[in-house]
């Protein structure tokens, strides 16, 4: 088997093209690095961005299941009630689907960004 040579070897270190070389490798890395940079830059933007809109998702969740826990009370309180009560309990009906609804809904959208 042959032995491999050293590319570099017979390269004069001192030669114009050499050093014209040297530098346009120089300035590649730097692009290059600079390019990197910018990447990660970007990417720590973006967590940042999704972290903002995570955490306000999850207060709208909070919310959403509050006011739900509210109404399923309210609706369970006013199941027990006379028959005078019924307007008032078919609001509160209607209220916990349409809420019941938008939660369910809200969570298809946000699982739905992904």
């Amino acid at each position: 088997m042959g032995s491999k040579k050293n590319k570099g070897s017979d390269v004069d270190k001192y030669s114009e093209e050499y050093r014209e070389k040297r530098m346009k490798n120089n300035v590649a890395v730097k692009r290059s690095r600079d390019k990197s940079k910018a990447k990660a830059r970007e990417a720590q933007t973006r967590v940042q961005q999704l972290q903002a809109e995570n955490e306000s998702l999850q207060n709208t969740v909070d919310a959403m299941t509050a006011e739900l826990r509210y109404l399923k009370e309210m609706l369970i309180s006013q199941a027990g009630t006379d028959s005078s009560q019924g307007l008032t309990f078919c609001v509160f009906c209607s209220a916990f689907y349409h809420l019941f609804f938008n939660l369910v809904e809200g969570f298809f959208d946000f699982f739905l960004k992904f």
